[in-house]
């Protein structure tokens, strides 16, 4: 489960879906991390997925231990992304850069490149997952620039055939009061219970009718 703070705060969700599908869940969230940024972690971004990814790579080609069993990378079954919530969503204003880019980028400063590597990446790197992306629900602070950099996180998940589990575009709104009081929680940002559950669901369906090839 590669994402940032919205992964992290729903470790027990990630936990108890894994369960549930016969998984063990490496739960790779981090709070206020980007999806694109420096190699460094820090000159740009917050320790982006792409860098995390790598680390997550190098771990499992050398076995990767969890609760007493080691795990390669073919033994990786079902990868979940969800992201970009920290992410700039025009010009870099500190540093006059486009931080977004054009999807022929291959800058892992931008979002369009860091994407394009990510997923190209997850595909080649662990060849018997089935690869998920979840868009992130909108905050009720940034809902237009949050679908700006989601519909970028879209775009490329359809450009390597990535499947979509949707909780921005066609899910509930936080410009909706009703839907804002209960799935936001209080910073009107992350998600409450019923926020976290209804994600879940929608996750559920996807899986559930996933298309299965392999032995």
């Amino acid at each position: 489960a590669l994402g940032d703070s919205y992964t992290a705060m729903g470790a027990s969700y990630f936990s108890a879906f894994a369960e549930k599908h016969g998984l063990v869940c490496d739960n790779r969230g981090l709070a206020s991390s980007t999806i694109a940024g420096s190699a460094d972690g820090v000159t740009v971004g917050y320790h982006p997925f792409w860098v995390r990814l790598d680390a997550a790579i190098s771990e499992y080609a050398s076995g990767y231990t969890i609760n007493g069993t080691t795990y390669h990378a073919e033994d990786v079954k079902l990868i979940t992304f969800m992201g970009g919530a920290n992410d700039w969503y025009t010009v870099d204003e500190a540093q006059g850069i486009d931080r977004l880019g054009t999807p022929d980028s291959e800058d892992k400063e931008q979002l369009y490149g860091a994407c394009k590597y990510i997923f190209a990446t997850m595909l080649s790197s662990f060849p018997n997952a089935d690869i998920v992306v979840i868009l992130q629900p909108s905050n009720l602070a940034r809902i237009l620039p949050h679908w700006k950099k989601e519909s970028i996180v879209r775009e490329m998940a359809d450009v390597y055939g990535i499947h979509k589990c949707d909780c921005c575009f066609d899910w509930y709104s936080p410009a909706n009061p009703n839907d804002l009081a209960t799935y936001w929680a209080s910073d009107e940002l992350h998600m409450t219970a019923a926020g976290n559950t209804a994600i879940f669901d929608n996750l559920e369906k996807l899986v559930n009718n996933l298309p299965f090839e392999r032995s």
